[in-house]
């Protein structure tokens, strides 16, 4: 178009115009309701997912579809799933009954079945560690299985008596683990099938009465039982119970050594019943004990405290037990741990005792001065009676001097011969009844018997009015007391203290 040409605009109606402007606002309207419509769905999803997973993971809550057994732990804690399980195993029981079966109701303790409740429970909430599974968990059920344990003992003693008194029923012996000490080794032992009820069973049960969170109803039926476990289980034990048998064991005892033979060393193991959970044979710490201690035994010596009669000065006058230093092992707690730790890490031990002295003591006796050459070594002062069955006297001393005697005396007959010994006067009877027993076995009975001194249970030294001479000429003999005149009788009786020495000696 040329400068010089005319451009032609034509007018907009007013009507058209309107128009226009009013699709444009309603346009516009409508964009923002969207906008604002999306912005605050947005904000709601976006609030209730932090809801949920603030419940559910902050919460640390089961996820939606969470289930052990048959039963819902959705949304619960730690704490209530572990109660719930708690009161099922305390609360409900199971039934078993069957066609030819003894019926039987039991709890899970009865079972010899316990279950672990934490262990459970963290099954329970392992989703909770996945981000994946806050979205997926409401669409998918997680039935998760009670974590048992039990006792294989109480398990088929349980088992048998369903079928106890049944023909053909036997339970099924499992695979084990013996020491062969003729192959210097530890071999397995395979298991063999029973016929009954087999104990897996009773688990079974065992976990619907937790699913359930109910008393449960297990209806089973007779059929051959396999073991629990397998010939290969029972040869990993072996090998490892073998393994504990391989490694050396040496320890030095003074100048010599000390190594225990292989059947020592098995009866050092300690193999366990092949279990439900990871068997392991272990060293016995107090088998190996005995073991080094006899193997320390060369070296040990006993110790002797020594006993001398010292005079008033202080001077040994008599050594009446020498002393003998001790010697003990000082490390026989440590050698045992050792060997103990080292065997137990596939690693050989090598060792030495260490020894130590224990001192003897000295206990020192003061007696009177001469007292040492005498039947018995009185303090100085110290009152005693001797009775001497050879020269048929009885002497009263005071430290090493004689205060009365010797005086002539009639010991026991030699069917009823006086004791001999170290004595001490027990009791006193200034006027007795004796009885007791003739040689022949009859009874005898003497009254009125005085100043009796009893030294040893019946035995007593007294006065003998019936008798007139004493001494070694003197006819007869006693029924095992000292009898005196009565007037040195008495003389003893007055003088000697209970508790007073009683030395009886040829």
């Amino acid at each position: 178009m040329s400068d010089n040409e005319t451009r032609t605009i034509t007018p907009m109606a007013s009507g058209d115009a309107s128009r226009k402007r009013g699709r444009w606002s309603a346009w516009s309207r409508r964009t923002k309701m969207v906008v604002v419509g999306g912005t605050i769905a947005g904000v709601a999803i976006v609030a209730a997912a932090a809801s949920y997973g603030i419940y559910y993971g902050a919460g640390h809550r089961a996820l939606p579809g969470t289930m052990i057994g048959q039963t819902s732990v959705s949304g619960m804690t730690r704490g209530e799933i572990t109660q719930m399980i708690s009161h099922a195993e305390k609360s409900h029981k199971l039934t078993v009954t069957g066609e030819g079966l003894n019926t039987k109701t039991a709890s899970l303790a009865d079972l010899g079945v316990h279950v672990d409740a934490n262990k459970t429970a963290s099954q329970a909430l392992a989703g909770n560690g996945s981000l994946s599974n806050y979205f997926s968990a409401p669409f998918v059920d997680t039935r998760i299985r009670p974590v048992l344990t039990w006792d294989d003992a109480t398990l088929n003693a349980f088992a048998s008596s369903l079928t106890e008194g049944v023909d053909g029923a036997f339970p099924a012996t499992e695979p084990s683990v013996h020491a062969d000490e003729a192959a210097g080794k530890f071999v397995a032992v395979d298991g063999k099938k029973g016929h009954g009820v087999a104990p897996s069973s009773l688990l079974k049960g065992a976990e619907s009465v937790i699913g359930t969170d109910a008393d449960y109803t297990l209806k089973t039926t007779l059929g051959d039982i396999e073991p629990m476990k397998t010939l290969d289980d029972a040869n990993k034990l072996a090998e490892q119970a073998n393994s504990l048998l391989s490694p050396a064991v040496t320890v030095s005892v003074g100048d010599s050594t000390a190594t225990p033979d292989v059947k020592q060393r098995m009866s050092w193991v300690n193999v366990p019943a092949i279990g439900q959970e990871a068997t392991t044979a272990t060293l016995n710490t107090d088998a190996v004990k005995q073991w080094v201690d006899a193997a320390a035994k060369p070296l040990l010596v006993t110790r002797v405290d020594g006993s001398r009669y010292v005079n008033e000065k202080g001077d040994v006058v008599l050594e009446k037990v020498k002393a003998v230093d001790g010697v003990n092992v000082a490390n026989g707690d440590a050698v045992t741990q050792g060997i103990v730790t080292s065997l137990s890490d596939g690693k050989a031990y090598t060792g030495a005792f260490e020894t130590a002295v224990n001192k003897a003591e000295w206990k020192d006796t003061v007696i009177a001065a001469g007292a040492e050459k005498l039947a018995y070594p009185a303090a100085p002062g110290e009152k005693w009676i001797d009775i001497n069955l050879s020269t048929r006297t009885t002497t009263a001393y005071e430290g090493a001097t004689v205060v009365r005697g010797p005086v002539y005396m009639v010991p026991g007959a030699p069917e009823t011969p006086t004791v001999t010994g170290r004595f001490a006067v027990e009791r006193k009877v200034r006027s007795d009844t004796m009885r007791g027993f003739n040689a022949d076995g009859t009874p005898y009975k003497t009254e009125n018997v005085p100043y009796a001194t009893y030294f040893y249970q019946g035995y007593a030294l007294h006065g003998a009015p019936w008798r007139s001479s004493f001494g070694p000429g003197a006819a007869g003999g006693s029924h095992g007391c000292i009898n005196l005149p009565v007037g040195e009788a008495g003389w003893f009786y007055n003088w000697a203290p209970t508790g007073t020495v009683v030395v009886s000696h040829f």
